[in-house]
């Protein structure tokens, strides 16, 4: 990242938290974004999720949908999703889960089915109050009386 994105990130995140960062630092690269640790001086410490710029950023893409998918599905489920603090087209800023190695079949079998239980919310349609994402493709979700329409 370059010092002039890491700084607007930086500005950004203290000014949406409050609190001072004491170390931000490169994470992972995603298909469409990289996710940077952030320590904040309040012990938190945080992920933030930002858009990558120029040509190694996807057309039509934006992080402002992920944001309200992973704010639904904390509402929404019992899968553990990260809270999140703030969301924008560009950044998503949330919780830091560590898995701490603790991932294996028994854990893989309880997100499956906590994932299977978020088709037994009812609605007299079928939808979304929004559109969301599969990956780096939209998800057109207007709310239809049928399944086969919809």
């Amino acid at each position: 990242m370059r010092q002039e994105d890491a700084d607007r990130l930086r500005d950004k995140i203290e000014s949406r938290t409050g609190t001072s960062i004491t170390d931000l630092r490169f994470f992972a690269a995603g298909q469409n974004a990289d996710l940077y640790l952030v320590d904040l001086d309040d012990r938190r410490r945080l992920m933030a999720k930002t858009m990558r710029i120029g040509d190694s950023a996807p057309p039509n893409i934006d992080l402002e949908v992920e944001g309200w998918m992973l704010y639904y599905l904390t509402m929404k489920s019992k899968l553990p999703a990260p809270r999140v603090y703030w969301y924008d087209p560009t950044t998503i800023l949330m919780d830091y889960i560590s898995d701490e190695g603790q991932l294996n079949d028994t854990v893989e079998q309880m997100a499956a089915m906590d994932l299977a239980a978020l088709h037994s919310i009812r609605s007299k349609f079928f939808g979304m109050e929004r559109d969301t994402s599969v990956g780096s493709f939209r998800q057109p979700n207007h709310f239809e009386v049928s399944w086969i329409t919809f």
